[in-house]
């Protein structure tokens, strides 16, 4: 496994629950970071696991650098730099909203429209889509030497890797103009017929 964990490399563990990803996660994570790499730790898995794993309190939408008093504490060298985060997924969609709709108004009526809503806090897929953007945003920063990503379980591995080109196909296709239609986006009938 110590092959994998080089700079510049993502680490994307995939599976069904209860098989060990989050184990392994946060192993992999402190063995890049002792290697050492500056590491990133992201879990996408809203049952907050990871941050059980590490023994810390909370994780937010950014990444923390987990203290030299906790490291310390656990008996590791306080020196590394790990850190972790948990994925906000609506927080995710509205940064790529503020990043892309450049106009206050237009940023506001994507904000507000309640199909936006509901398709970033209900649609199936909308997790992985934001957590893949994150990621990319993540990398593209130069801010860490790896990252190591922790996501949902899924009946298929590859499951986390595919949603966001169906949530691509979705958004793309005639059903979706038809879903944005404000008579019809206004109900969850939009997000049942989306799901």
């Amino acid at each position: 496994m110590k092959t994998l964990l080089k700079k510049g490399s993502i680490l994307i563990l995939l599976g069904t629950g209860g098989v060990g990803k989050t184990t392994v996660a946060a192993a992999l994570g402190l063995a890049a970071a002792e290697t050492p790499l500056n590491t990133a730790l992201i879990t996408v898995d809203p049952a907050r696991r990871l941050r059980e794993a590490l023994g810390l309190g909370s994780l937010g939408g950014t990444p923390t650098q987990i203290s030299e008093r906790a490291l310390r504490s656990a008996g590791l060298d306080p020196n590394l730099k790990l850190a972790a985060m948990q994925l906000d997924v609506k927080g995710a969609w509205d940064a790529m909203v503020e990043r892309f709709a450049k106009l206050p108004a237009t940023r506001k009526k994507i904000l507000d429209n309640p199909f936006y809503k509901s398709l970033t806090e209900e649609y199936a897929g909308s997790e992985a889509y934001a957590a893949l953007q994150q990621l990319y945003d993540l990398h593209q920063s130069g801010a860490f030497d790896i990252e190591i990503v922790d996501t949902p379980p899924a009946a298929h591995a590859f499951e986390f890797l595919q949603a966001p080109a169906r949530l691509a196909r979705l958004l793309d296709s005639r059903a979706a103009r038809w879903l944005f239609t404000p008579s019809l986006s206004a109900g969850r009938l939009a997000m049942r017929i989306a799901n």
